[in-house]
Formats: structure tokens, sequence, C-alpha cells
């Protein structure tokens, strides 16, 4: 369906392109996020690679520049998901009803399918050894603890970084409040949930929604719903890049004194940590511009997006094992065999996805999250459709 003359409005052309620009680079950020780590662990030992140039190359990738990923995809979703908002009842239980499919469907079955996959492989013997060390083995689950693995109900699920469409589907639910704040009160309220996420980032409002969820879905609604216009950012590019690539060396060398010698801890939430990952998610937008004048960047980029999902999905078990196959086999003690070990996992786990499921992952971008509508494409001459950010992602 053609998006209507006031989705275009909120939405403007160059937004549609920098999204579907964002799309996969994004995804491998998320991947650059969890293959942080100096150590691996096995059923019966670990691996590590501590060293302070090693710590500090994986500080500043993964835990700096690529922490702008999240965000984003929540800031993005919540732009398309108020594109043709309409405050009627009608409006919202289509909504609903579309995202059982797009969200509740792919969910359960993801974290239904990793969850057989790990019974499977930490039964066999020569390969449970890449499949286990970070908790409890799946072999000896009950009922309620597979139900929790699978839902998500006290934790993340077995698929933790599905814990994204667990948030998305709960903001979902919470629209009707997302839209009458947003509406009321725009600039006030995303002032309070950035006070309150820069004084705790990790509260968990009802004990499961994160707050970046919140906060930046909260942010894409206000975008949408009042017409914003992100790209007027680009008069500012190039004092955002010095700012920026400044302040993440910083934040980058902070956290790498920080660290304790088994790595850095996910709860880290310094205050300067977290407006260096603001004042990136504003990089990443312009830079996206900036990328969007180079036709081949552009083309290239919409051919990957419909990768994206199935990228994000099946990503984190065969980098994990391809990381521990990594440590096994180099033992790495130097800077180099360390890095190798840390950028060819999700550099491996991407082209692992992009050559044998390019078929498979075209069919779940039309289908899994977020169902915002058909997938962006780029046309030199036509104006492109509407983008479906989060079916390409999570």
């Amino acid at each position: 369906m053609a998006a209507s003359p006031d989705a275009e409005l909120r939405l403007s052309h160059e937004s549609s392109r920098r999204i579907t620009m964002l799309r996969f680079p994004l995804i491998y950020g998320v991947i650059l996020i969890h293959a942080y780590g100096l150590a691996v662990k096995f059923s019966h030992s670990s691996i590590s690679s501590a060293s302070w140039p090693v710590l500090l190359a994986q500080t500043l990738i993964s835990q700096v520049l690529a922490r702008t990923a999240v965000p984003l995809f929540f800031l993005i979703s919540g732009m398309l998901f108020f594109l043709h908002y309409d405050a009627s009842s009608a409006w919202y239980r289509r909504q609903l009803s579309s995202r059982v499919g797009s969200l509740l469907v792919p969910y359960l079955f993801w974290n239904a399918a990793v969850l057989l996959l790990m019974c499977v492989l930490q039964s066999l013997p020569m390969l449970s050894v890449f499949f286990s060390g970070r908790g409890e083995s799946v072999t000896t689950f009950g009922l309620f603890d597979s139900l929790n693995a699978l839902l998500g109900l006290t934790h993340d699920p077995i698929a933790d970084h599905f814990w994204f469409i667990r948030d998305l589907m709960l903001l979902a639910l919470a629209v009707p409040l997302v839209a009458s704040i947003s509406l009321r009160v725009p600039r006030l309220s995303l002032a309070l949930y950035t006070a309150i996420w820069l004084a705790n980032k990790h509260l968990r409002p009802f004990g499961v929604i994160s707050f970046d969820a919140i906060l930046f879905f909260s942010a894409g609604a206000v975008i949408s719903l009042h017409r914003w216009k992100p790209e007027r950012l680009d008069a500012y590019w190039k004092p955002i890049t010095v700012g920026y690539l400044t302040m993440a060396l910083l934040d980058a060398v902070i956290l790498a004194r920080a660290t304790p010698p088994q790595g850095l801890q996910s709860s880290y939430d310094g205050r300067f940590h977290l407006l260096t990952i603001l004042l990136g998610m504003a990089w990443v937008w312009v830079a996206a511009g900036q990328a969007c004048r180079r036709p081949w960047m552009e083309s290239l980029m919409a051919k990957l997006a419909p990768l994206s999902f199935f990228v994000f999905a099946a990503h984190e078990l065969l980098l994990e094992g391809l990381k521990k196959l990594g440590y096994k086999i180099l033992a790495p003690a130097s800077f180099a065999e360390a890095i190798l070990v840390y950028l060819a996992a999700p550099g491996g786990d991407g082209r692992h996805h992009a050559r044998g499921r390019r078929r498979v992952a075209n069919a779940l971008a039309r289908r899994l999250p977020c169902g915002h509508g058909p997938a962006l494409r780029v046309d030199p001459v036509r104006r492109p459709a509407r983008p479906s950010f989060s079916r390409g992602i999570a």
C-alpha cells in the first residue's frame, strides 16, 4: 500500500534513504558488540588474550563505536511505527494484529530453535565444548527453565539478543500512552527520559523492559508525530565528527583503564560514555547522509539490507562457536592474533549468512520484524517506497 501524503511528510525521502543505508551496518555493529571479549570459556577451561593494546582496540570498536547501534534501532523503529498514526482504536488493533506475525512469531520461532539446537549441541561430546561454559547447560533445564528461556519472563531469552524484539512487543502494547505523551509534551518528556537514562541507564520499569527502549522509541515517535527533520543535523557535520571522534577516543581510554581483568561489564554506564553514545547517534545519522552521496555505496547497502534480520537472528550462536574455534586453533598470544580472531569471527559470521542464506533471508526480510511494509528499494530515477527498517533487523 502506498504511503499516505501525511506519512510522506512525516518521513522525508532523505530519511528513507538513510534508514536503508543504515540497516546492515547497524546489524554489523550489534555483532561487533557481541564479539567483544578478552577470553572465551569452555566447559572446564578458558583461554585469554588480555593485553592493553587488545583491550583498547576492542573497547573502542565494540564498547564505543558500535554502542550507537541499539539506540538507533529503537529510534528508527519508533519513527516508522508512527508514520500512519491516527489515534483510532481501529489503527491500534491493526498494529497489534500485524505484530503477532512480525514480532511474536519470529520471537518464539528463533528462541525455540536456539533452545533446541543448544540442547542438541551440548549433548554431543565433540561439539559441547564450543557451546558451553556461559551458564547452566540447557540439557538440565526443567519445564519453567525452558519456558523462561523461550519467553524471557525473568531474564533475557535464550537467544538473548532477542530482548530487543521482546521490548518492541511491550512498546507496541503501550503505543497509546507513548503517543499521548509524545503529542502533548514532546520536549519535556524527552528531557525527562534522557535525565532518567543518564542517571540510571539500566532501570527496568515493570522489571523487564529496558529504559533504552522507552527513551529512543519515544524519541522516534516524537520525530514522526511532530515531523522533525533529523537531516538538519547535516549543517553541523564537521563539528559533530570532530567532537564525536574525540569523545570516542577518550571514552575508549577511560573504559579500558576501568576494565577489570575479566573484561568490561555490560552494566558500565558512566555519564561521559552515555553522552558519547548520544553524540555518536547524531554522527552516524549525518555520516549516512554523506554515504548516500556515493551511488555505489547506497546500492550496496540496499542489496545487503534484506539480509539484516536473518544475520541478526542467527549470528550469536555461530559467532560464539567461531570465537572459540579461533581461540582453540591460534591460542592468540600477540596483538595481531587476538585482533584477527576478534574481527574474523563476526566477519566470517556475516559472510556465512550472505552466501548460503540469501534466498531465505530475502523471504524472512519480507515477513519478519517489525512489519512496517515492504523493504525500501533505492531507485535512482523513481522515488523509493516507504522503508521497512525493522523487518530487516530487530
